[in-house]
């Protein structure tokens, strides 16, 4: 960043150059000088939220898909990264223009306080007061239970800062959200060391996982990817997610010899899968990585790669700059 502000340099590349949102107001007042212009570009990296769908209270669909109207992504992106972070509706960070997988025909949640609000009175919670509350029988007896879970992540800053802005979002929807915040690989440790993630004893999560220009579900989000104690707690479908339509199109988009080979064949099982995903949300789906690329204005032809396997630098043929 220095070196840019000098001017001692003609172009960096966001992450490995140590450039990221964090840094978007110097690198806005860059670009103010008219020396340089800054490109932001969506990686492969997706950070999102996976609910536990066979632990109460989110073995709820309708609990799930309130939380997900509760949540204002776009108040995230300003909020704590400068308005620079892209947001994203679908896993694997297949967004439009993005990949080949995209369809626009999925279940979309845009911010909605009051239909998350309704929602939970659906599904039988009473929220005049924090946390919501519901009566329900166990053992034969009437108890009061309360619509209360606990949000996990790493300690990592952006991390801590990004849950508590969802405490506070999902506060206005009178749920409550109790933080606990774990080191990276406590939180991702096996379930022999009490890993929450790979034990499913954890309620809400944030992490990251990587996506890619081919996108795969086999592994994350199919049935037999759920840890149980019978499988030893393999597999990597944290939050429990199995629905037989969407197993079934997983496999057939990725398992079928006879479909795998073709994008053609592949891309109505992948969207029957999203359509399937977004209804029942397993995860909240929020942000992908997005680096800043700063170029001086004399430098023709300079652009991030349009692939993940596109280093920086994959069109220096094309470069042309003068001083």
């Amino acid at each position: 960043l220095a070196a840019l502000q000098k001017g001692e340099v003609d172009a960096a590349a966001g992450n490995v150059c140590g450039l990221s949102p964090a840094n978007a107001p110097d690198l806005d007042k860059l670009e103010a000088t008219g020396k340089y212009k800054v490109i932001w570009s969506p990686g492969y990296a997706w950070e999102h939220i996976d609910l536990n769908t066979t632990k109460f209270p989110l073995d709820d669909v309708k609990v799930r898909q309130a939380l997900y109207y509760a949540t204002d992504k776009k108040g995230i992106a300003d909020t704590l990264y400068f308005g620079k972070i892209g947001t994203v509706d679908l896993p694997a960070a297949v967004g439009p223009g993005r990949s080949w997988a995209y369809t626009d025909n999925y279940t979309k949640y845009p911010y909605d306080l009051e239909k998350a609000k309704a929602l939970l009175k659906e599904a039988g919670w009473d929220c005049t007061a924090l946390p919501c509350t519901k009566k329900v029988t166990e053992g034969g007896q009437e108890v009061t239970k309360r619509l209360e879970i606990t949000l996990m992540t790493t300690d990592r800053t952006d991390r801590t800062a990004l849950a508590q802005v969802m405490q506070a979002q999902w506060k206005k929807a009178n749920v409550g959200v109790n933080l606990q915040f774990l080191y990276g690989r406590g939180l991702f440790a096996t379930c022999s060391a009490g890993g929450p993630l790979n034990c499913r004893t954890f309620d809400a999560g944030i992490y990251t996982w990587i996506g890619g220009d081919d996108p795969q579900f086999l592994g994350q989000y199919n049935c037999s990817s759920v840890g149980t104690k019978e499988n030893n707690w393999t597999g990597q479908n944290y939050p429990g997610y199995c629905d037989k339509e969407a197993d079934d199109a997983i496999k057939q988009s990725e398992a079928n010899a006879e479909i795998t080979l073709s994008r053609d064949k592949r891309k109505p099982y992948i969207e029957k899968f999203f359509q399937l995903f977004t209804r029942d949300v397993p995860v909240i789906p929020l942000f992908v990585a997005t680096e800043p690329y700063p170029y001086r204005v004399t430098f023709k032809n300079f652009k991030p790669g349009p692939t993940q396997f596109s280093a920086f630098g994959w069109n220096a043929w094309e470069w042309e700059i003068s001083k």
